[in-house]
């Protein structure tokens, strides 16, 4: 009798250890990072080899190099580096790291007389998405657009949805005396270039707040929890059919107040006082828009300093849905086409108070 209630006093106290140390393993393991390491890198390590792909690319890519005097050859060796010491850092991900913070921003620019809303299925994809992380973290969700009389039907989406409480809707012109270039993103909107003049507003919205930045479209569908407490960047990677492959964008993380969100706002800021050499260059603006997308982020790696880490995100983590609209004649939400402007943004200059 007394070693039967040995034995049972023993299991009730070891069922609770057991499952303090079931939980850990799961948290640590399957929490902390939902896709296979070893796969995720295997899928990224050929575009470490790889300045951008295309020629065109190339060629529109290398002002921004030139610049900080950068070759393709240190570009290459500087990612190769960043990604290795990235990708070790997977195998070794800390459940307490915190250095993004978990805030995700969507927006919507559109013209101002005519407004054009997003599609249906781009606003469905991203209310799933807030569903998809509302039991990952205490995340907060910005949506940002100019006026929100200006989009009734995706206001009335996002308000009637079941994860409305989790999205606080905001306008622009709460946080516009904090921005920088607005003098350039306010010029790209009265010329229809509104893709363009998204470029200024997401580096504000992550340098103002910090987090992760992603197109519209976009659907997340793995935990990028643990990703952006142990990385310094997340960057989207594009692999286009023409053989290119580049970091962009579409998808960007970084903390708040981060350094090189800073210097590139002021850089873009002033970019009429970009050197001669350089401005000519890229004297127009589809050339112009690559020092604010893929030409910039696809050098970053090169720039970071101290150990700072960056993790390309690909399909395996989200799905990409993308519209390209800023280079169409139709199907566009009214944008014109960057392809064929004569534009140059690198004239204007901000306005004197």
């Amino acid at each position: 009798m007394y070693k039967n209630f040995l034995s049972i006093k023993t299991v009730f106290f070891l069922i609770p250890v057991i499952c303090v140390i079931f939980v850990g393993y799961y948290y640590k393991s399957d929490r902390i990072w939902v896709v296979d390491a070893q796969k995720y890198i295997a899928e990224l390590k050929p575009s470490t080899d790889i300045f951008v792909g295309s020629e065109e690319r190339g060629y529109i890519f290398m002002p921004v190099a030139n610049y900080y005097g950068l070759t393709k050859k240190i570009v290459l060796q500087k990612r190769k580096e960043v990604f290795d010491a990235s990708f070790k850092k997977l195998h070794n991900l800390d459940v307490n790291a915190a250095l993004i913070p978990l805030i995700t921003h969507r927006l919507w620019v559109t013209s101002p007389k005519t407004p054009c809303e997003p599609p249906k299925e781009t606003v469905e994809r991203y209310i799933e998405s807030v569903r998809f992380l509302q039991d990952k973290g205490k995340y907060t969700h910005y949506f940002w657009c100019q006026k929100k009389i200006m989009l009734p039907k995706t206001i009335e989406r996002i308000e009637k949805s079941d994860v409305a409480h989790l999205i606080k809707i905001r306008e622009l012109s709460e946080i516009e005396p904090l921005m920088r270039c607005t003098h350039l993103s306010n010029v790209l909107i009265d010329k229809k270039y509104y893709p363009a003049a998204s470029d200024f507003i997401r580096t504000n919205l992550i340098y103002l707040f910090g987090g992760i930045y992603t197109d519209f479209g976009w659907l997340i569908k793995k935990d990028i929890t643990p990703l952006l407490g142990n990385f310094n960047y997340l960057t989207s990677i594009i692999h286009e059919l023409d053989g290119s492959v580049y970091l962009d964008k579409n998808l960007f993380a970084a903390k708040k107040y981060d350094h090189h969100l800073d210097h590139w706002l002021n850089l873009m800021h002033n970019c009429h006082k970009l050197p001669k050499k350089i401005r000519d260059m890229t004297p127009v603006l589809r050339p112009q828009t690559e020092w604010m997308t893929a030409g910039y982020t696809s050098i970053l790696p090169a720039l970071l300093k101290n150990g700072e880490t960056l993790l390309p995100i690909n399909t395996s983590i989200v799905d990409i849905l993308r519209y390209t609209s800023w280079q169409k004649s139709e199907n566009n939400f009214g944008n014109a086409n960057v392809n064929t402007s004569s534009f140059n943004l690198f004239s204007v200059r901000p306005k004197r108070i």
